[in-house]
């Protein structure tokens, strides 16, 4: 008979293993990859979860990413917040630029539309001339 008990992973979980199983479960998982990676629990629960609802997934991810590597004093929950809002502006800063590239790229194509619409006319004037 086998044993029906799966098998436990060896060493840590990578962070991309993280990232699934966060994206599977949500909140709890959030909240264990905190302890793991900084070895305590979000000081204040409300705190944690309005950052992770206002800022979204890898804004928050590379925020505790970014504590992991770094000696803190005080409560780590400030400096989680700082990163994470500092990461979701970047994010935005380049969503930003994306739409302002895109209306630019738009606009260019109604500028070279018309422009070829109106050489469309002058050649058609031309051509009925020359008959």
């Amino acid at each position: 008979m086998t044993d029906q008990n799966p098998i436990e992973e060896e060493g840590p979980k990578s962070l991309s293993q993280w990232a699934q199983e966060i994206n599977e479960i949500g909140n709890t998982k959030w909240v264990e990859f905190y302890a793991e990676m900084l070895g305590t629990r979000p000081t204040n629960m409300g705190r944690f979860i309005r950052a992770i609802k206002l800022y979204g997934f890898f804004p928050v991810f590379e925020a505790i990413v970014d504590m992991s590597s770094r000696d803190l004093t005080g409560d780590p929950l400030n400096y989680f917040n700082k990163v994470a809002a500092s990461k979701w502006r970047e994010a935005q800063e380049v969503v930003n630029e994306e739409i302002l590239y895109q209306s630019a790229l738009d606009e260019s194509k109604k500028a070279s539309l018309k422009a070829n619409q109106a050489l469309a006319k002058r050649l058609s004037k031309r051509n009925k001339i020359r008959k």
